[in-house]
């Protein structure tokens, strides 16, 4: 009695597009195949009508979610044929396919020759502006515990805006460094006629002798007659030298003419010399010792500073970035100073690293 309940009961029709997972109807379009001439229909296999079908379901569903884009852009309730046509036209792949397909009721798609565009002149590259303050990509940043801030930024060091700039140069005040050659491209001329000046001032020093010397003090911008003993000190040099220039591991301010900041402090530090290992990390503290010192005698809060001595003086990276970091960490938990803002500018990723796990180290 049950079995025959159960063989009376009618069959469920499963449709072969459900079957297949599409809404679009799969017989429908094996019909519509079966009926043209243009295919024979023994060569017309089921596997075939559901892939057509498939692809014809996706090419309907992206023009009308590109279609409705359109619509929703032009701010119209509905899509029409038009919104239709223009997100054709705007799609690359979807107008390969349908570049012979006319859209009825869609309008036409004007063209505008290019000779009535308007031109754009190309426009050429230029350098940073000075009196644009650049604020650059802050990488790692630490407060020590009397309240300086030590940070790892990535920018154009010659458009930041602080107090002084550090610039490694050699005992010839020269800019051929990555730092000097940028400082030299935003200043200009104004700024290399700083830079001539000071050389002047050093050069007088080797080759006049008398008590009395010319000095321009970059700080106020004023000429003045100092004595010898004055001029060396204000060059941060204990001695004069036989040729003509700046004693190594010294420090010398300028005024920031040109750029962002308002000073640059040139220093002249050590060259690598691994037969020297030990006097050379001696000699790079020294000159982060006398460059600090500089900044504080002038009430200098904020500097920026490559990492010295990892550039053309060869110093191995990590080596530097312990080296600098540790002395100025040391000069800044003595407090006795205005520097409250420190920012090494770097680029490369060895001493980015490098000096991130310098200024993480507690000991």
């Amino acid at each position: 009695m049950l079995m025959r309940k159960t063989q009376n009961r009618k069959k469920t029709a499963v449709s072969k597009s459900r079957r297949c997972g599409l809404i679009f109807p799969v017989a429908r379009v094996r019909r519509l195949l079966k009926s043209s001439k243009l295919i024979r229909s023994t060569r017309i296999s089921v596997a075939s009508v559901v892939y057509l079908t498939a692809v014809l379901e996706y090419l309907s569903s992206e023009v009308v979610d590109l279609a409705g884009r359109v619509a929703k852009e032009i701010k119209r309730k509905t899509i029409s044929p038009r919104s239709i046509m223009l997100a054709v036209r705007a799609d690359e792949e979807l107008l390969k396919v349908l570049s012979g397909v006319i859209f009825p009721f869609s309008g036409t798609t004007p063209y505008i020759y290019p000779s009535l565009l308007p031109q754009k002149s190309p426009r050429q590259p230029s350098t940073p502006r000075a009196t644009s303050t650049v604020k650059g990509k802050v990488l790692h940043s630490i407060k020590l515990p009397l309240g300086q801030t030590l940070q790892i930024i990535q920018t154009d060091i010659a458009g930041l805006n602080v107090d002084a700039i550090v610039n490694p140069t050699d005992s010839a005040l020269s800019m051929g460094g990555m730092v000097g050659s940028r400082l030299l491209a935003v200043g200009g001329a104004a700024f290399a006629k700083v830079m001539d000046d000071a050389r002047s001032n050093i050069t007088n020093l080797q080759k006049n002798n008398a008590s009395v010397l010319p000095l321009v003090d970059h700080l106020t911008g004023k000429l003045r007659q100092v004595t010898l003993t004055t001029f060396i000190q204000v060059l941060e040099i204990r001695e004069p030298v036989a040729s003509v220039g700046v004693i190594s591991f010294s420090a010398f301010v300028t005024k920031g003419t040109g750029i962002k900041a308002s000073n640059v402090i040139h220093v002249n530090g050590p060259v690598w010399n691994s037969a020297r290992s030990a006097d050379c990390i001696s000699d790079l503290r020294k000159t982060i010792q006398n460059c600090l010192t500089t900044a504080g005698k002038a009430n200098f809060e904020s500097i920026a500073l490559p990492s010295i001595g990892s550039g053309r003086a060869n110093f191995p990276k990590s080596l530097a970035a312990e080296t600098i970091v540790s002395a100025i960490k040391t000069y800044l938990d003595q407090g006795k100073t205005s520097l409250t803002d420190v920012r090494f500018v770097l680029f490369d990723q060895a001493s980015i690293d490098a000096y991130i796990y310098e200024l993480n180290r507690t000991t």
